[in-house]
């Protein structure tokens, strides 16, 4: 596992399990407090994964291993389980907890979009099944001359007619394809930026960046050096730019006094530049004034965010959706009268 977490550098990962060595070693109860508040979380999901971890961590395995078998659990293993500031358990229960809710939140905000999706595809194969038939009988009785749009509507209720199962099953398709659709915005495939990355085309997860923001105010508070506490939260970043960023401002550190380092440098571009404020105050470019508060502020508002904006592309969606109904149900009436208004004009 040398460097297999994340594509790290062999350096960084050294940080990471070194880290993680220490927590086990100082603490030989946190597995079973582990296991104690695991028992707590109602989600079943999250619940099982902590009590693997904890169960993991009583049959003393490696931390490469641990990393490696739980990719999004091992950050917490880089937490002392008491610290001057914080109890890292107490961390552990509002991580799992929003996580437990924000997975609930989700589903129902799913179940508005398959709603208004599957509405709508029974109103219109009804429409063509039931109610296109009757106007094509009427114009074809009346011989009527008919514009593209009226044929066009036409031939989509034969097919509707001949072949009910095939229209019900691309339904069902379309419907599918909205709620996948819809689902993979929620996970940031398009999350507007708040700030820019220029050097990165893909954005950060709202949630790692709340996760990360708890992290770093964790192990400052704990009075863990600044270049090691970076490099540690590096090596659990997914995101490759926001770990670029982290891993230059290491290399700075290591580097330069304290007091130099300037974090709004280009260099750090693909660093959110609150959190670049946050990591100067809670880090400790002068040790001795250390204050995490805008980075606890921060990871409340960055969770707060991501279940706004997922909320806020539900209602988009459904909108959308209505819209489309609106369109087709016009278009279909205008089809089916544009003959009529001919026919009128010629008895007149």
């Amino acid at each position: 596992m040398s460097s297999s977490v994340h594509g790290e550098s062999p350096t960084a990962t050294s940080s990471l399990l070194g880290r993680i060595t220490e927590i086990i070693n100082s603490d030989p109860a946190w597995a079973q407090r582990l296991d104690q508040i695991a028992s707590t979380i109602p989600d079943q999901s999250i619940r099982r994964r902590l009590k693997s971890l904890s169960a993991a961590l009583d049959r003393q395995c490696s931390p490469a291993e641990l990393v490696q078998r739980f990719p999004n659990l091992y950050w917490l293993l880089t937490l002392r389980s008491k610290s001057a500031s914080a109890d890292a358990t107490t961390l552990i229960l509002e991580q799992t907890a929003y996580q437990s809710t924000t997975t609930h939140r989700r589903m129902q905000h799913l179940a508005y979009p398959i709603a208004v999706a599957t509405f709508a595809m029974l109103i219109g194969i009804a429409v063509l099944y039931f109610i296109v038939p009757n106007f094509e009988d009427m114009f074809l009785e009346f011989d009527l001359q008919l514009p593209p749009i009226t044929r066009f509507v036409i031939s989509v209720s034969g097919f509707v007619s001949a072949h009910p199962a095939y229209a019900i099953g691309l339904g069902i398709l379309v419907v599918i394809s909205s709620v996948a659709a819809i689902a993979g915005l929620k996970h940031g495939l398009t999350q507007s930026q708040l700030v820019s990355f220029s050097n990165w085309n893909d954005i950060p997860d709202r949630h790692e960046l709340a996760r990360l923001a708890i992290q770093l105010a964790e192990l400052f508070d704990e009075g863990v050096p600044f270049e090691e506490a970076i490099r540690i939260v590096s090596d659990c970043v997914a995101h490759p730019g926001l770990r670029h960023s982290l891993r230059a401002i290491a290399y700075q550190a290591a580097s330069v006094p304290p007091s130099q380092l300037k974090l709004t440098s280009r260099q750090f571009e693909g660093l959110p530049p609150n959190f670049a404020l946050a990591i100067e105050m809670g880090g400790g470019l002068e040790l001795a004034n250390r204050d995490t508060t805008l980075l606890r502020t921060l990871s409340d508002n960055y969770q707060e965010l991501a279940v706004t904006q997922s909320s806020l592309l539900t209602l988009a969606f459904g909108v959308l959706t209505i819209v489309g109904i609106a369109f087709f149900v016009g278009f279909t009436v205008i089809a089916m009268f544009l003959p009529l208004v001919s026919l009128i004009s010629a008895l007149s």
